[in-house]
């Protein structure tokens, strides 16, 4: 399914991230600030991959939070796949945040969870050298 371009989208943000990493904290924040201004971002709990592909795509911007455990998750990963197809296709703005984490270390995908396939698309797409925009977060 091909989905609207960025400037149509029903929704502002689409934030991904590892919960267990930064939920209570930096994005967390992020949350809150995002709330504040009037922006959802949030999907209910216990919605599906497809509902999560539907918001990612229906979102002008994606915020993509990098951090320690983000490639551990397939989750993370597929999301990640998902938000740089829209970018392709869409023209979806997409801001990387890496968290106490270098670019480099998300090179470090691979898991016996995933077939190797997987583990190639999600590496290449770790390491997307486009990004327009790199926001370095260390505390």
């Amino acid at each position: 399914m091909e989905s609207p371009p960025a400037s149509s989208a029903k929704f502002d943000v689409f934030l991904s991230f590892r919960g267990f990493d930064t939920r209570n904290n930096f994005t967390g924040h992020l949350q809150d600030k995002l709330s504040g201004k009037g922006i959802d971002d949030r999907l209910r709990r216990g919605d599906d991959i497809a509902a999560l592909f539907d918001r990612i795509e229906q979102s002008k911007i994606a915020i993509i939070v990098f951090s320690k455990n983000f490639t551990n998750s397939a989750w993370c990963l597929r999301e990640l796949v998902k938000i740089l197809q829209c970018r392709d296709i869409n023209k979806q703005v997409v801001i990387p945040i890496f968290y106490k984490i270098e670019k480099s270390e998300l090179l470090m995908v691979g898991d016996e969870r995933f077939t190797e396939d997987e583990s190639s698309s999600w590496r290449e797409s770790c390491v997307d050298h486009s990004f327009q925009h790199l926001w370095l977060c260390y505390q």
